[in-house]
């Protein structure tokens, strides 16, 4: 006789039911996951990708962060509300390692300027601006920081006609080359100032001539034998050896903090009330 064929289990409607609830609610869960870890968890992993203060020419490193944030606050709502202010807290802008450098930092710039002029609620993030537009800086309440990664000589003018009449009263710190020395006109309020490039001797003379009373830290300065060659910026600084840095401590006498460059020499220096001096 033949076998008798067993009757196909027909799953019952409770368990399809079931079924399908186990599979509707298990994105759900996946989803949760986010919102269970404490912020302080996520500012930990950002942690790990910590912003430049300066760009040092590599082109991914300036925009690593920049590429983590942007993917962590586009996860979800409870990501965005954590991360969307840190993506925006910096506006930066990088050309890419080939090509026509300065055609690309110009289209990525003009680009994201306009982002921010036509979004103002990203506008109130922002704190940090690594390049120079000045339709952008007008349009940022809570700026904190200017960085000019590099000027040329020929932009000295071009900066200068482009900031005259903007102020800038919420800045309190500014990186700049030597040639971009018109900038500071615009920080009344300024504490900080980084030279980057060249030996800040036209920083030092704007420091002068727009009395940056503010100030309290002074980076970058190259010293040595030339620089105490000039006179001071100051016109009643009586000229000796020591009257370039003396004329910087009367241009600034909220001055707390002088650090000089790398190939600096420590001379000259006996004379200045500063609380640190750094070589």
């Amino acid at each position: 006789m033949p076998p008798k064929k067993r009757a196909r289990k027909i799953p019952s409607a409770n368990a399809a039911n079931l079924r399908n609830s186990t599979l509707t609610l298990q994105p759900h869960h996946n989803h949760n996951i986010c919102t269970t870890l404490p912020v302080e968890l996520w500012l930990e992993i950002l942690s790990y990708y910590p912003a430049e203060e300066f760009y040092k020419g590599i082109y991914w490193v300036c925009l690593e962060r920049t590429g983590v944030l942007r993917a962590l606050s586009q996860t979800n709502q409870h990501l965005r509300r954590i991360f969307l202010p840190k993506l925006w807290e910096r506006f930066e802008i990088s050309s890419a390692e080939t090509g026509a450098w300065y055609k690309t930092a110009g289209e990525a710039l003009l680009r994201k300027s306009e982002g921010i002029l036509q979004s103002p609620h990203l506008a109130s993030y922002t704190s940090t601006v690594l390049p120079a537009f000045v339709k952008c800086l007008n349009g940022l309440p809570n700026l904190e920081t200017i960085t000019i990664a590099h000027a040329h000589t020929a932009m000295t003018t071009v900066l200068k006609n482009a900031f005259q009449g903007s102020i800038f009263p919420s800045v309190r710190t500014v990186v700049l080359p030597d040639y971009a020395h018109e900038i500071l006109r615009c920080c009344p309020n300024v504490r900080r100032v980084i030279c980057t490039h060249k030996d800040g001797t036209k920083l030092i003379s704007a420091i002068a001539k727009h009395k940056t009373r503010t100030l309290e830290v002074l980076e970058g300065i190259a010293t040595g034998e030339a620089s105490m060659k000039r006179k001071s910026p100051l016109k009643n600084v009586p000229h000796k050896p020591d009257s370039y840095y003396l004329g910087i401590v009367k241009a600034a006498p909220n001055l707390k903090v002088f650090k000089f460059g790398r190939f600096s020499e420590a001379v000259g220096l006996t004379s200045l009330y500063i609380h640190h001096v750094v070589i």
